[in-house]
């Protein structure tokens, strides 16, 4: 993953935090309705760099590719974050 993929991955918890303060306020919820289209569209985004990022580094066997992207599918948040946490943020092997 490079620095713009990263810092991307990096915007969602602070902006669920944002969105949680928002609320914490007592703002109603009818006008974060872009906002909760946006934080959906960053989700999406998240999951798609990062089974991008899955796909392009090297795994000694091929089938563990599909374990890690199936576990990142099935266990969401949580695959995910293990799985950053132990390859994303790593730099690829050439």
């Amino acid at each position: 993953m490079n620095r713009f993929e990263k810092s991307i991955i990096l915007l969602v918890p602070v902006n669920l935090l944002v969105f949680l303060l928002e609320l914490e306020r007592g703002s109603p919820v009818e006008p974060h309705w872009t906002w909760i289209l946006g934080t959906m569209f960053l989700h999406f985004l998240v999951l798609f760099l990062t089974i991008r990022a899955l796909y392009q580094r090297p795994f000694p066997d091929p089938n563990q590719k599909l374990t890690w992207c199936l576990w990142i599918i099935l266990t969401l948040p949580i695959g995910l974050i293990i799985y950053l946490v132990k390859y994303g943020w790593k730099p690829r092997p050439h």
